[in-house]
């Protein structure tokens, strides 16, 4: 019989590998061991500077590494460290995926519904915890999440361009929404958050401080701190994009036959997937 298993490697002075309170280093791929628990299976991984997260096929999540910040939930924020898996509890839905930022975490539900959580500090400096009304429903609409995606201090949304008034609507709205917008909050000194009118798009991808976006006619547009060329060439006297979003080309003329097909954003590096 298979099982799941979660393999780590690395330091782990803060619990970031799970693997017990030793602060072990891992040289090569170490299991978690009895993780996940029996019976279930894992349906996403996602880690921040120091935390990590796994969310179960019941819809229940785990996590590990560094939890003073709230950013493991309030169970799991009184140790300071998770240094072996431990359950998130307290989500008001059945989780289907996540993402972490540096010091907070995003869980994601029913994406139909547009269901998600920010876990985080309380202090709030840069804003993550301040949801838009747009994603709460709130101003008498509710948008359908496509993707999220956290940066260091930031979080994106891609929702649907259409309101999802009830449910008995979904299918209908899922099946005329070629492209959507991109709602984001957080972090901004930098241009981290997109500028106005940003074109519609068809996927994101986040860096730790910068944003990829592939919009609908196919192009790559892309905004944030730049100052490694993620951003491309052109960037403001401190290396950012701010204000405004730069296009990016594949680098070789040869490869006019070629189309962007996924766009993903690491730390000061961005790649490009063409077919």
């Amino acid at each position: 019989m298979t099982r799941d298993m979660v393999f780590v490697l690395g330091s782990s002075p803060k619990g970031e590998l799970g693997l017990g309170a030793e602060r072990a280093v891992a040289e090569t791929g170490v299991i978690i061991p009895d993780f996940p628990p029996a019976g279930t299976k894992i349906v996403s991984l996602a880690s921040g500077m120091g935390h990590s997260v796994a969310v179960l096929s019941t819809g229940e999540v785990y996590g590990w590494g560094g939890s003073r910040k709230g950013q493991l939930g309030e169970s799991l924020k009184e140790g300071k460290i998770a240094w072996s898996p431990g359950k998130v509890e307290g989500v008001p839905f059945c989780v289907s995926g996540a993402v972490c930022g540096r010091e907070f975490t995003v869980l994601i539900g029913e994406r139909s519904l547009g269901e998600f959580v920010v876990m985080g500090d309380k202090a709030n400096r840069w804003g993550v915890m301040d949801i838009p009304d747009s994603l709460l429903g709130r101003d008498g609409g509710r948008k359908e999440i496509f993707d999220v995606g956290a940066s260091w201090h930031g979080i994106y949304v891609h929702v649907s361009g259409s309101e999802l008034k009830d449910s008995s609507n979904l299918a209908d709205a899922r099946s005329a929404v070629a492209a959507g917008s991109l709602v984001a909050w957080g972090r901004n000194d930098r241009g981290q958050l997109p500028p106005p009118n940003f074109p519609s798009l068809v996927e994101i991808g986040v860096g730790s401080e910068h944003v990829l976006a592939l919009l609908e006619d196919g192009a790559v547009a892309t905004f944030g701190w730049g100052e490694h060329g993620n951003c491309g060439s052109e960037t403001d006297a401190r290396g950012n994009v701010a204000g405004k979003y730069n296009l990016i080309s594949l680098p070789d003329e040869d490869r006019s036959d070629e189309k962007v097909v996924r766009v993903e954003g690491g730390c000061a590096t961005s790649w490009l997937i063409v077919e």
